[in-house]
C-alpha cells in the first residue's frame, strides 16, 4: 500500500503530524443526520432507524362510546323508526261484574333520522410506494391512519355532534352534516353549576334516569371528572393492597358504581375533553384553522343586559365582567376569533338577565360562506381565557346579514360534561348504511389516490333515559 498511514514496517510514530490528524479525524463518527453534511466518518455511517412505527397521537384505547354502542344495518338515506310512548291510559282499569273494560289505545309516533357521511382522502405518490420504506408500507400506514381519523370524528360525533348547524332557511337551520351527539340528543339535563360531580349526584342523575323509565349501566366522564370522583370516594383513606413481591400498590379506580338503578359502569373519554373541536374546553382560535373557511365576522356587538331569563349567579353571585369573541364556520373549519365591541360588567341586579349578541356576517362573502358561528366567552372564572359556550346556525348568509343570539350561561366556560344513561341497543345505536371501506380515485398525475368514508347515523330512540350533565367544575385541592 502506498498509503504512508498503512506503511507500519517503518515502525510506529513514523507518521507526519498531518497524517495523525487525519487519522484522528476518521475516527469520528459524530451525530450529525443531514446527508448534505456528512463529511468525513460520518459519510460511511450507516444510518439505524428503528423499524417501530411510534405512536405519539390517539390510539385505539381510546374510543369508548364507539367501541360500546351497538352497530345496525340502515337501508335508506332517511332511517324511519317507530316509538312507543306508551301503552294507555292508567286509569279506569277496574271494572264492575259482568261490564266490559274501558278501552285504551297505544301510543306510537314515527321518527327520522338521516344518514351522514364521513370521510378522509389519502394519497401517496408513486415513488413514494417504490421506495424502501421503515416501519411500513406507506399505504398500509395511510389506510390506518385515515381509519383512525375517521374514528376519532365518530368518537367525538356521538357525543358533541349537531344536525341543526346549517344555515337557517325560512327561520329554520337546515339540515346540517354533523348528526346528533348526545349534548344534543339528550332531553334532560343536570346543571352542576361548576360544582364537582359526587357520589350523591350520580345516584341523584341515576334517579333521573329511573323517573324516565330508564336503567341506567353506563356513565361518560372525562378524565378530570374520573379523577375528582375517585377523590370524594376515599378523601382521607390510603388504600394500600399487597401485591405478590412484597410491595404495596396504593390509590383507587372505580370503574363501576353500585346505585338504587343498578350498577352503572364508569368509562373516561378522552373526546370528552376536547379542545380541538367544539367543547367547554375549547379555546378561541387564534387563526383560521383550515383552508376555505368563512372569512370572519365584520362585527360583533355586544348589547345591554336585559330580560329575565339569565343564569349568571352561578357563575358570579354579586357580578363580574364578561368579553366575547365569534369565529365563523363552515364544515372544513373556522376563521379567526373576533372580539366583540365591548367588554360587559354585570352587577348584582344584572345576573338573572341576559345578554344580546348581534354577530354580523362578512361584508363580502366568499363562495366557503359561513353555515353557523362560535360563540367564546372570557369573565372572571377563565383566566384570561376565551372558551366555547354555543354554536349558533346562521341567520342571515348575505353581505353584513345579522344573527342574534342571547347568552343565558346556559353552558359555563371552562367547565365539564359527562352523559349517564341506558346503553341498550334499543334505545341507542349507530345505523350504518356502509360500513368503512375504500374507494380508489381518478388517477390524475404519478400519485395514488384513495378516499376512506362511512355513512351512518347515531340513533337515540327514547332521548330522556340518557342525561347530558353539564358545567361540571373540579375538586378545589
Amino acid at each position: 500500500m502506498s498509503n504512508p498511514l498503512f506503511q507500519f514496517n517503518e515502525g510506529f510514530g513514523m507518521s507526519s503530524v498531518e497524517e495523525l490528524a487525519a487519522l484522528q479525524k476518521a475516527l469520528y463518527a459524530g451525530y450529525e443526520v443531514n446527508p448534505l453534511a456528512m463529511t468525513d466518518g460520518a459519510a460511511i455511517r450507516a444510518e439505524d432507524v428503528d423499524n417501530t412505527l411510534h405512536i405519539t397521537t390517539y390510539r385505539d384505547e381510546h374510543f369508548r362510546i364507539w367501541n360500546d354502542i351497538a352497530k345496525i344495518p340502515a337501508y335508506s338515506t332517511a332511517e324511519q323508526y317507530i316509538r312507543l310512548t306508551g301503552y294507555g291510559t292508567a286509569e279506569g282499569g277496574f271494572m264492575g261484574e259482568g261490564s266490559l273494560p274501558n278501552e285504551t289505545t297505544s301510543q306510537l309516533e314515527r321518527m327520522v333520522a338521516f344518514v351522514k357521511y364521513i370521510g378522509t382522502r389519502r394519497r401517496v405518490t408513486h415513488p413514494m410506494m417504490m421506495a424502501r420504506t421503515y416501519a411500513t408500507d406507506p399505504v398500509t400506514m395511510e389506510n390506518r391512519n385515515g381509519a383512525m381519523v375517521i374514528a376519532r370524528q365518530l368518537e367525538w360525533s356521538m357525543f358533541y355532534g349537531n344536525s341543526k348547524l346549517g344555515h337557517e332557511v325560512g327561520g329554520r337551520p337546515s339540515e346540517g352534516l354533523e348528526f346528533d351527539g348526545l349534548w344534543n340528543f339528550a332531553e334532560v339535563e343536570v346543571d352542576m353549576r361548576n360544582k364537582p360531580l359526587t357520589e350523591r349526584a350520580v345516584n341523584s342523575i341515576a334517579q333521573v334516569v329511573l323517573d324516565n323509565y330508564g336503567m341506567p349501566n353506563r356513565m361518560y366522564l372525562d378524565y378530570a371528572v374520573w379523577q375528582d370522583l375517585n377523590t370524594t370516594f376515599f378523601p382521607k383513606e390510603k388504600v394500600l393492597l399487597p401485591t405478590n413481591d412484597g410491595e404495596y400498590t396504593a390509590g383507587v379506580k372505580i370503574g363501576s358504581m353500585v346505585t338504587q338503578a343498578g350498577t352503572i359502569r364508569v368509562s373516561p373519554a378522552f373526546f370528552l375533553q376536547s379542545t380541538d373541536l367544539r367543547s367547554p374546553l375549547r379555546e378561541c382560535p387564534l387563526v383560521n384553522t383550515n383552508v376555505d373557511v368563512p372569512l370572519p365576522p365584520s362585527a360583533v356587538t355586544i348589547g345591554t343586559p336585559t330580560g329575565s331569563d339569565g343564569d349568571f349567579v352561578k357563575s358570579f353571585p354579586s357580578g363580574g365582567t364578561v368579553s366575547y369573541k365569534v369565529t365563523a364556520c363552515n364544515f372544513n373549519g373556522e376563521s379567526a376569533g373576533v372580539a366583540g365591541d365591548v367588554d360587559v360588567t354585570l352587577t348584582s341586579s344584572d345576573v338573572t338577565k341576559h345578554i344580546p349578541i348581534t354577530i354580523a356576517n362578512a361584508t363580502s362573502p366568499t363562495a366557503n360562506n359561513v353555515e353557523y358561528y362560535n360563540i367564546y366567552r372570557k369573565d372572571d372564572n377563565t383566566g384570561g381565557k376565551y372558551y366555547w359556550i354555543a354554536a349558533v346556525p346562521c341567520q342571515d348568509q348575505a353581505g353584513s346579514g345579522a344573527t342574534v343570539w342571547n347568552d343565558t350561561n346556559s353552558v359555563m366556560p371552562g367547565t365539564r360534561v359527562a352523559f349517564l344513561g341506558e346503553m341498550n341497543p334499543d334505545i341507542i345505536h349507530f345505523r350504518q348504511l356502509s360500513p368503512l371501506m375504500k374507494i380508489d380515485l381518478a388517477q390524475i398525475d404519478t400519485s395514488y389516490r384513495w378516499a376512506l368514508v362511512i355513512y351512518g347515523v347515531m340513533v337515540l330512540t327514547t332521548p330522556r333515559k340518557w342525561v347530558k350533565v353539564k358545567n361540571i367544575g373540579r375538586l378545589v385541592a
